[in-house]
């Protein structure tokens, strides 16, 4: 029941973040298009970039972590021994989980202050919070996908 919540919540960001990065495509396709066909370019669309970057980021963390397709440097992983390599996946895990956890921890801090000091984009005025609640979401998400990839590996 856990897992199949888990991965429903990851599936439903990770289309929310293809959504976005889809969004960001087709934006500055069309910004690069204006400004050279006619010199005009969207004014905002630099603004709209950096608030996409801000939810793309963390939900692509966090499917890599689903997936678990860690980074390795397989010239050394490769050459160790079968308990080498589980154990530097058992290690990357915990790695993962605490910086998830002080990550999960410092972004409930951000949501607060920039919710109460009401920041927002320059240019348009879009309010901040949303995406640093992507940030929490994706990082709290990380917590049990991280445990999970732990034991796994453990066993």
């Amino acid at each position: 029941m856990m897992r199949k919540a888990l991965d429903c919540l990851v599936a439903v960001l990770t289309a929310f973040g293809g959504a976005v990065l889809l969004m960001q495509v087709l934006l500055t396709a069309l910004d690069v298009s204006l400004r050279f066909f006619f010199d005009s370019p969207i004014a905002a669309s630099y603004e709209l970039s950096e608030i996409g970057m801000g939810i793309i980021a963390p939900v692509a963390c966090l499917y890599c972590a689903f997936k678990n397709e860690h980074v390795s440097v397989d010239i050394i992983y490769d050459r160790l021994p079968a308990a080498g390599q589980a154990f530097s996946r058992i290690l990357s895990n915990i790695i993962v989980l605490v910086f998830a956890v002080l990550l999960t921890w410092q972004s409930w801090y951000q949501i607060l202050e920039v919710k109460e000091m009401g920041v927002t984009s320059p240019m348009l005025g879009i309010p901040m919070w949303p995406v640093a609640c992507v940030f929490l979401i994706s990082f709290l998400l990380l917590i049990p996908i991280s445990f999970r990839h732990m034991i796994k590996d453990g066993e």
